[in-house]
């Protein structure tokens, strides 16, 4: 072994150790130093031990996103490197940070990553590494819930780490186990393994692990009710994890302890405990120790009746400490104690601020129960602010009503009541304007825009936002006016949407204008305070000024300015490069499109926003824009056409079904504009993907919404694309010989009627309402993002064909728009069940690829594009290094290798696995 891998080698311990110990900044230095030469030695294994120590220590600081990053990328790197044992130890390292997570999500991938992983430990026949990938996989599974599978997890690793005589990581496979047994109420036995446990500890030397295992001890005896017990083995922990030095695990054996003396009704004992643990962590720099002793100060504040403040002052710094870490489930269940507090104390304004903060978090979690306790405090907040308000009212105190009103009108906001809203955002803005108190003016008058802006009333918006960037630069708030600025750009947008005006209108690029005048300034004000985060907002509503009155490349240069901000932040990132990928479209820059429209979609995977994929899929789909109807197998060409007759009621009534159950209502007028009933330009886009995909026919124009604004105006265009009398109807026939084109028999699809009728009830299902009027705009009806996603999606399914264009909804906004499109698109297909072969007389076979001849073809494309070969058939391509990049490259290579019709480019997505994709290449050959 050289010098230079000794000295790796000795840094590399040296890290473990300190990471052990929770001296965190110097495991960070000894582990990236370490690193360093093992890469100089080309240990490549070495550098993976040294990433997961590096990615563990990011995540007790609180900086899991960047650990998550950290240990992604070198993945990809061990893979390209098909280096085995270093790639499955990051994707243990995955495991072991998501599983501490708030959200199910991670949790569900880390059983995922923790299962790839021991079973590539296993074909490696590395014994330790499988262990503790069990020992990853039963945490991730116990957090999960899933207490069975747990216990099985822990009991695989417990044999293997007795057989290499691991007496440490044995004792963590019992403390597993005895978790188990205490989460299905087991508490005798979880104690009796959990002894075990700490004798493994004892005999290992290893006092940190001993310490969490006393702790968890300490809970099981408060949970039967034995106190003193309990009491006595959280004194043990807490000593132990002194003695060891461990901030942390001192820190939470402390909050175990007052738990206890709490529970005894002598919190006063600990309380100056509390006081000086605090105290010593935040001179330590220890930050998670310091926010779990901040809890522990909070508890036993409350518990001794200590005064409002000290407790108040303890739980914010609590929160912030709990921000940092990005522990989002903690720092709401404080947010609840402050809101309770200051009920208690008739803080009003305070509980409501506290308890909406928790209520986002709780929502933001996906957390019920935590959604269910804050939307109690806010409803005891209402009462008790009604009843201060009627006190004010008596007392002549305009200060305090005002405040009462505007607490009051945020309390309304989140109970869904935006009538109170208004009413008490109006009655707070001119009680605040009579005492000249610009500030809470300013404060009611944003939240009188907000309301507008959810009601899609973006005149009644404009007019609070003027009034409030007024006051908001007398205040020389800048900060505010940049937010404000990108609001007002936002409404100006609105109004042009809801408008029958023309795009080329004079009128209309003035009020474009005006809206990118808003913009810039935003983008000006975000620059000179230095906020990426304005700046990005800022620079997104400017792109889509741009793009509304024409000017493509400028929209593509902010939207490309906006994405490269937003590097790190997947799901602003995704929006940037989806309006990028618009205005390449509207270019003609396809290649452009196709990348930026593609990393877009793998951004809104990666943090499964379902919504943002659908939007990234319409915009793939709309580059390309296949048509139904294909030539397969060299057997089918266009050869003539000939005139038939368009049932224009029958188009009209399909398209007022799907505008329908887009925009969530029946009762739509065929002359309304459908902009002005409250279609915005997210549902607009997925309108016109559903009408596209219920009505094949030609490519949709992008400005058809505001040349065509109506169901009427829309029914009108269907009619005239599809010809009326003139329509023109393709046949196929072969293109090899005459005698094969008599063969060819066409086959009409649904008659308008049916088609209407098929959207209609797809429209009616999704909105719930089955009385609306085909020319009534969807978005006046109530269509929202999400619906306008379940609508496409619905009509997909029901009416399959070719994929449906980007922006629908701008273009056939109404019921008889979208009816009028699926019957412009509902073209003659041929019956390929009809071709027979010339000289057999029997049908021909629709394909002639061999199953397993074609998986072979498809496993060798993705194994040279990959760079790898160990992978299963049925394993998913996205856990082995396809990336949104060598994912075009996939559809590519395949797309040349098996001639048919146009492969969608969310291939990889909808068939994520060589079995599916050959699946997939079967039926398209058969069509």
């Amino acid at each position: 072994m050289g010098q230079l891998t000794q000295e790796a080698r000795l840094r590399f311990r040296n890290a473990r150790r300190d990471l052990k110990y929770d001296r965190i900044n110097a495991a960070l230095d000894e582990a990236t130093q370490a690193y360093a030469s093992f890469q100089l030695s080309g240990d490549l294994d070495g550098m993976a031990e040294c990433v997961r120590i590096v990615s563990h220590a990011l995540g007790r600081q609180g900086l899991r996103k960047q650990a998550v990053q950290m240990a992604t990328e070198e993945l990809e790197k061990f893979r390209e490197k098909n280096q085995k044992r270093a790639e499955a130890l990051m994707l243990v390292t995955l495991a072991e940070i998501k599983l501490n997570a708030n959200q199910k999500e991670s949790r569900e991938e880390a059983c995922h990553l923790a299962n790839q992983a021991r079973l590539a430990f296993t074909n490696l026949k590395d014994r330790k590494m499988e262990g503790e990938s069990c020992l990853a996989s039963g945490n991730a599974l116990l957090k999960c819930g899933a207490f069975d599978f747990a216990l099985e997890a822990f009991q695989q690793a417990r044999p293997i780490f007795k057989s290499l005589q691991q007496v440490s990581l044995e004792g963590r496979a019992l403390h597993g186990l005895a978790c188990c047994h205490a989460a299905g109420g087991l508490y005798t036995r979880a104690v009796e393994q959990a002894k075990e446990a700490c004798k493994c500890f004892e005999t290992s030397q290893s006092s940190i692990f001993q310490t969490a295992v006393l702790e968890a001890i300490s809970s099981w005896y408060v949970e039967c009710g034995e106190l003193q017990l309990a009491r006595s083995f959280a004194e043990q922990s807490l000593a132990m994890a002194q003695e060891a030095s461990s901030p942390r695990r001192e820190a939470s054996a402390l909050r175990s302890l007052v738990k206890v003396y709490i529970l005894q009704g002598d919190a006063n004992s600990v309380l100056g405990n509390c006081l000086d643990a605090v105290s010593r962590y935040r001179d330590m720099n220890a930050r998670e120790a310091e926010s779990i002793a901040l809890a522990a100060l909070v508890e036993c504040s409350i518990a001794s009746q200590g005064s409002l403040d000290r407790s108040l002052q303890a739980a914010t710094d609590a929160c912030i400490a709990f921000r940092e870490m990005g522990d989002a489930h903690q720092e709401m269940h404080m947010c609840c104690t402050m809101a309770r507090l200051c009920l208690e104390h008739q803080q009003l304004d305070q509980a409501e601020s506290h308890a909406r903060t928790a209520l986002q978090l709780a929502r933001g979690l996906d957390d019920r129960l935590g959604h269910g306790e804050a939307l109690g405090l806010l409803a005891q907040a209402l009462v008790l602010l009604k009843k201060e308000q009627v006190v004010c009212q008596d007392a002549k105190d305009q200060l305090g009503e005002a405040l009462c009103s505007l607490s009051l009108a945020h309390v309304y906001m989140e109970l869904s009541k935006p009538k109170e809203v208004l009413a008490s955002a109006d009655a707070a803005s001119r009680l605040f304007r009579s005492i000249g108190d610009k500030m809470g003016e300013l404060s009611a008058l944003q939240i009188t825009a907000d309301v507008h802006a959810r009601a899609m009333r973006y005149a009644e918006m404009s007019s609070a936002l003027e009034k409030a960037l007024t006051l908001a630069e007398a205040l020389g708030d800048v900060v505010t006016e940049a937010s404000l600025n990108i609001s007002l750009a936002q409404a100006q947008m609105g109004l042009l949407e809801v408008s029958s005006m023309q795009p080329k209108s004079d009128t209309f690029q003035m009020q474009g204008a005006l809206a990118a005048k808003a913009a810039k300034r935003a983008v000006a004000l975000a620059r000179r305070q230095q906020r990426s985060d304005l700046i990005i907002s800022a620079l997104c509503a400017l792109s889509q000024t741009q793009f509304l009155v024409g000017e493509k490349q400028a929209a593509r240069s902010a939207a490309k300015a906006a994405a490269s901000l937003a590097k790190g932040q997947p799901l602003t990132e995704a929006t940037a490069l989806v309006l990028a990928a618009n205005s390449c479209i509207a270019m003609g820059k396809t290649d452009a499109a196709k990348e930026a429209a593609s990393n877009a979609l793998y951004l809104f995977e990666e943090v499964k926003d379902y919504v943002g994929q659908d939007l990234a899929k319409a915009t793939l789909d709309a580059i390309d824009n296949p048509v139904s109807a294909v030539s397969i197998s060299g057997k089918m060409r266009l050869v003539r056409k000939r005139k038939t007759s368009v049932n224009a009621e029958a188009l009209r009534q399909k398209v007022r079904n799907v505008v329908s159950e887009i925009v969530g209502m029946d009762a739509l007028m065929d002359d309304t504009p459908l902009m002005q009933s409250g279609l915005t330009s997210q549902s607009a886009v997925l309108l016109r993907n559903a009408l596209s995909n219920e009505i094949p026919g030609p490519s949709l124009p992008f400005t058809l919404m505001f040349d065509y604004p109506s169901i009427t105006d829309l029914s009108a265009f269907f009619v005239e694309s599809a010809g009326g009398e003139e329509e023109e109807v393709e046949e196929w026939v072969e293109d090899t010989s005459a005698a094969g084109a008599r063969k060819a028999q066409a086959r009409s699809g649904p008659s308008p009627d049916e088609l209407r009728k098929q959207v209609r009830d797809v429209v009616a299902e999704i909105v719930g309402m089955d009385d609306l009027v085909d020319d009534t705009p969807l978005m006046q009806a109530g269509l929202t993002s999400q619906s306008a996603v379940l609508l496409r999606n619905s009509l997909s399914k029901e009416l399959p064909g070719a994929s449906l264009p980007f922006t629908m909804m701008f273009d056939y906004p109404s019921i008889n728009a979208l009816t009028e499109f699926f019957v412009a698109r509902s073209g003659p297909q041929v019956d390929m069940d009809m071709i027979e072969d010339e000289d057999e007389g029997a049908p021909m076979m629709r394909s002639s690829l061999d199953p397993q001849v074609t998986q072979r073809q498809v496993r060798q494309i993705v194994e040279d594009i990959v760079g790898m070969d160990d992978f299963a058939d049925d394993a998913a391509l996205m856990q082995h290094g396809i990336t949104s990049h060598n994912a075009v490259l996939l559809r590519d290579a395949l797309s040349k290798e098996f001639q048919g019709p146009n492969m969608p480019h969310t291939l990889i997505f909808d068939y994520p696995s060589v079995l599916d994709l050959t699946e997939y290449i079967m039926v398209r050959a058969q069509k």
